[in-house]
C-alpha cells in the first residue's frame, strides 16, 4: 500500500491536469435518459475513452434484481477499470433510484486508477445526483461486489461506519489529482442563503409545480421566493421580469428522439437595463443558487443552465436547441492539388506580350 501511494504521488503533476470533470458524452447522457424513462433497463456500462464518459455496450434489460446484479459484476475484467449504472427497485421523488458501481482493479494503470477515482462524483453530478442513492459501491476485488455486500451497503450509515481498506485507498486516490485552483464556479460566489419558502418551493418542483422563480434581497442578504406554480412552456417568457434579474427553475417537458423527457432548467435572466450593482450581485449569487438546487436534489441537465438578457428569447425552440444542440458538421481538410493537376493556366509568350 505504501509503495502504491508513492507511485500515485510521483505521477501527480505529469499527465493528470485534466483528470477531473471528465464530460459525459451525449450518447451516454441520452442512453441514461432513455433508461430512466422507458422503465425496461436494469443497467448500463460506461468507460472513459478519449477524455469522455461513453457507453460500453448495449443496455441490459430488466430482470430479477439479484441475477441482474451478478450479470453486471460479471462485466468486470482484470486490470480494466469501468463503471456500471445499475437501476434499483426502490424509488424517490425523481423516479427509480440508481447506484454507481465503480470497478478499479488492482494491477490497472496508476493513471487510470486516479482518473476513475476522481471522476466518480462529477459523473453522478452531470447525470443528476438526485437519481442516485447516497452509498456507492467501489472496489478493486470481485468479492467486494457480491449481492450480500450490496445489501450490507444499503443498511450502512452514510457517515458513522468505518471505511474498509479499499474505501480508504479509493478516497486517497481520488484526492491525488492535480488541483488547478477552484473549478466549481460558486466557490467564488456570495453565499446568500435561500429562505425557507424558496427551499420548500424547490422541493416541490417535481410534485405538480414546474416553475419556481427567485430573487435576491440585498437588504436581508437572502434569496427569496417570487412565485411557484405550474405554467405552460409558452407562458415562460411572460412570467419572468423584463426589468430586474431573476433566477428561474423550470421543469421542461418535451420530446426528443421520439421520447418524452422531463428536463430541469436553471435560467439566469439579467436585462441590459438593470443597474450595474444589481447585475454584479446576481452574477456572484448565481452559482451558489444553482448549487443549492442540486443540494435539494434537483438534477440540472448538462446543457440546462441558460443565461438570457431578454425573457422573450425563452421560446420552446430556444429551450429545445439549448438542451440538444445540433452537432457541427466537420469539413475535411482540402488537399492542395499536385503540380500539373490544376486548371488550365494562361502562359504569356514573348510574341503575345510584344
Amino acid at each position: 500500500r505504501t509503495r502504491k501511494i508513492d507511485l500515485l504521488t510521483q505521477t501527480q503533476g505529469k499527465d493528470m491536469t485534466h483528470s477531473s470533470n471528465i464530460p459525459v458524452a451525449d450518447a451516454l447522457e441520452q442512453a441514461f435518459a432513455r433508461a430512466r424513462t422507458d422503465g425496461g433497463v436494469r443497467y448500463l456500462q460506461a468507460t472513459i475513452n478519449d477524455e469522455q464518459l461513453v457507453p460500453a455496450g448495449p443496455p441490459h434489460h430488466l430482470g430479477d434484481i439479484k441475477e441482474d446484479f451478478e450479470s453486471a459484476t460479471a462485466l468486470f475484467q482484470p486490470k480494466v477499470p469501468t463503471y456500471v449504472l445499475f437501476r434499483l427497485d426502490t424509488q424517490n421523488m425523481s423516479g427509480y433510484e440508481w447506484i454507481l458501481l465503480s470497478w478499479v482493479p488492482d494491477g490497472s494503470a496508476v493513471k487510470e486508477r486516479m482518473l476513475y477515482a476522481s471522476t466518480r462524483d462529477s459523473f453522478k453530478k452531470q447525470l443528476g445526483k438526485s437519481y442516485f442513492v447516497t452509498n456507492d459501491m467501489f472496489g478493486s476485488e470481485k468479492n467486494e461486489f457480491t449481492w450480500a455486500a450490496y445489501q450490507d451497503l444499503q443498511n450502512k450509515p452514510t457517515s458513522s461506519a468505518p471505511l474498509t481498506a479499499t474505501e480508504v485507498q479509493y478516497n486517497r486516490e481520488a484526492t491525488l489529482e492535480v488541483h488547478q485552483g477552484h473549478t466549481r464556479e460558486y466557490v467564488h460566489g456570495v453565499q446568500f442563503p435561500l429562505s425557507d419558502d424558496a427551499h420548500n418551493a424547490l422541493a416541490a418542483l417535481s410534485m405538480g409545480q414546474n416553475f419556481v422563480q427567485l430573487r435576491v434581497d440585498s437588504t436581508k442578504e437572502t434569496v427569496e421566493l417570487v412565485s411557484a406554480k405550474k405554467i405552460a412552456v409558452g407562458d415562460l417568457p411572460h412570467e419572468i421580469s423584463s426589468s430586474e434579474p431573476r433566477f428561474t427553475f423550470f421543469k421542461y417537458t418535451h420530446t426528443f428522439s421520439g421520447e418524452s423527457i422531463d428536463s430541469n432548467l436553471f435560467i439566469y435572466s439579467c436585462p441590459e437595463s438593470a443597474p450595474v450593482r444589481q447585475k454584479m450581485l446576481y452574477s456572484t449569487v448565481k452559482a451558489p443558487v444553482a448549487g443549492a438546487a442540486e443540494d435539494a436534489r434537483i438534477s440540472l441537465e448538462k446543457n440546462g443552465k441558460i443565461e438570457v438578457d431578454d425573457p422573450a428569447e425563452l421560446t420552446p425552440d430556444f429551450l429545445h436547441n439549448s438542451l440538444h444542440p445540433k452537432a457541427e458538421e466537420k469539413k475535411g481538410f482540402a488537399r492542395p492539388m499536385r503540380p500539373g493537376k490544376g486548371g488550365a493556366r494562361l502562359t504569356r509568350t514573348k510574341e503575345a506580350s510584344s
